[in-house]
């Protein structure tokens, strides 16, 4: 996911120049949105803080060039979560997803996947017993 900016948005913080956000700052958005952490150059860029308040998600770890990228927390607004990699907003590498599968009669399920992703989608671990000869049963 990448967080878009507008010319309708509330910066405070530090600034290289009269302008550039850069250095650590917070920005609001019109929708409520907002981000704290650090800049670089106009982009978050390091450790920072995502809200979309009008989802319930939002997003704790390090970005690049306004991007998740590198390690996170990405929290759902159904209250499912994935931590570990990212890279260019997506998924990336190892981490743990935990979602929750809510059912017509009421009931909840969590469901959690771990282990390594690419660009989104995740890559089972390999069986280990595939390719194993299977073990047979002596006669009697």
């Amino acid at each position: 996911m990448t967080a878009s900016t507008t010319h309708q948005s509330e910066y405070t913080g530090d600034r290289k120049g009269k302008f550039a956000k850069h250095g650590n700052g917070m920005l609001k958005y019109p929708d409520g949105s907002v981000y704290d952490g650090e800049f670089k150059d106009d982009e978050f860029n390091g450790m920072g803080t995502f809200k979309w308040p009008t989802t319930g998600e939002s997003y704790v770890g390090w970005w690049r060039d306004g991007e998740m990228h590198g390690k996170g927390r990405f929290t759902f607004g159904s209250g499912g979560f994935y931590t570990g990699g990212f890279s260019h907003g997506k998924m990336h590498g190892v981490g743990k997803l935990t979602i929750k599968i809510f059912a017509e009669d009421g009931t909840e399920t969590e469901v959690t996947k771990e282990g390594t992703w690419e660009a989104g989608v995740f890559t089972p671990p390999p069986d280990e017993n595939v390719g194993k000869p299977k073990s047979a049963k002596k006669k009697k």
